[in-house]
């Protein structure tokens, strides 16, 4: 069975899984994590529940191994929710898919469970987060969400001691797996406790910035864990805010720089993000600051915003190829009125200047502090 990953013409890298019953086509390769659960999908599985495979691969290869098992597909991230339905649709593989801040039943509204309106499963594949935190975080909520005697096999880009002692901390034994994949480890364990074991690792802060005091709450596998990370606070520092403007926060995270816009006087703020659990925190946080205009937005790839915007701020992560930051640059270029102002910090800042100019050939920068904010003016 063949199983494309990315655009067809693009893929054209082939790799055989599980003794030749799969083969991948790709671009770049299967990702060692996910390459890792596949090899280790269990046989007999009935309720497969894959979580955090950013292509649908683990999923769409359950699917194709065991025909008769109800699979289902769970992402933390609305984009790559978007890149996993497009992947199923395009090899043809029926999938239940969902994008979700927690697994089902689990986490902060946990609730709802065990009165049968959420499944509980008897296989759950987990693709692990390189933050140790949200991977023990996410291992306890598996737990929760399997059924009595249920499987977990979770695979993560560290040393398979330090796997087996993160599951057998949630599961109470744990074993490491073989894993012929290289760049990644797996372990495997069983529900055998009664009892939830999930673990609330949300915390608020406070931080003060600009004379201003911003109350935070943060949860693992959002940015901004800190509170107010280095790049934030300097952009905080040098923004000027258009009294009653209209704000957009890219890539918002716990929303702290739309809501110290806001504390600035800003008319109304929008957060954006493709994290549901940046969402939840952005909308709570923009509450207890007092923010009484505020709107938190769960985008794929920040489309369809309600401009126009007045400022856009954004503070895009440091890793990868620039996808990122390239989507702000065109949410921004897209939303903000004609002389609306963009804001974006970086450490790379010469070649975030670039991405700009891709877009705001006028842009230039400033140096602050170790830091580059990069600015331009819709024309």
């Amino acid at each position: 069975m063949e199983i494309v990953l990315g655009r067809d013409g693009r893929a054209r890298r082939v790799e055989t899984l599980c003794q030749g019953r799969l083969v991948f086509r790709t671009r770049r390769g299967v990702r060692s994590v996910e390459r890792s659960l596949v090899e280790a999908i269990p046989h007999g599985a009935r309720t497969i529940l894959a979580v955090g495979d950013a292509e649908g691969a683990v999923a769409i290869a359950a699917r194709h191994l065991l025909p008769e098992a109800h699979v289902a597909h769970l992402s933390l991230d609305a984009y790559e929710g978007e890149r996993a339905r497009s992947t199923c649709e395009a090899n043809g593989v029926p999938v239940e898919l969902t994008v979700a801040a927690d697994l089902p039943g689990t986490g902060p509204d946990a609730g709802m469970r065990q009165d049968g309106s959420q499944p509980l499963w008897d296989t759950i594949l987990l693709a692990g987060p390189r933050e140790s935190t949200f991977l023990r975080e996410l291992v306890e909520e598996a737990h929760d969400a399997l059924a009595p005697g249920g499987r977990l096999v979770v695979a993560a880009e560290r040393s398979p001691r330090s796997l087996v002692s993160v599951v057998k901390d949630a599961f109470g034994k744990a074993d490491p797996l073989q894993n012929r994949a290289k760049g990644a480890s797996l372990a495997g364990a069983r529900r055998t406790r009664e009892k939830r074991v999930w673990k609330d690792r949300g915390r608020t802060l406070e931080r003060e910035v600009r004379g201003l005091v911003l109350t935070l709450a943060v949860r693992p596998g959002v940015f901004g864990s800190t509170g107010l990370d280095a790049g934030t606070r300097t952009l905080v520092e040098a923004i000027q805010v258009p009294a009653g403007g209209r704000v957009l926060d890219l890539g918002c995270g716990t929303g702290a720089l739309g809501i110290a816009a806001g504390l600035l006087g800003a008319g109304e703020i929008v957060l954006a993000d493709s994290s549901p659990r940046a969402v939840a925190l952005a909308t709570s946080n923009a509450r207890a600051n007092g923010i009484q205009k505020a709107t938190a937005l769960l985008r794929a790839d920040l489309e369809d915003l309600p401009g126009p915007f007045d400022l856009a701020l954004a503070n895009p992560p440091y890793f990868g190829d620039f996808r990122i930051a390239r989507s702000f640059v065109r949410a921004a270029k897209k939303n903000l009125r004609p002389g609306g102002h963009l804001a974006l910090v970086a450490k790379a800042a010469g070649e975030h200047l670039e991405v700009v100019r891709e877009l705001f050939p006028d842009a230039r920068l400033e140096e602050r502090g170790g830091y580059g904010i990069v600015l331009a003016r819709r024309s």
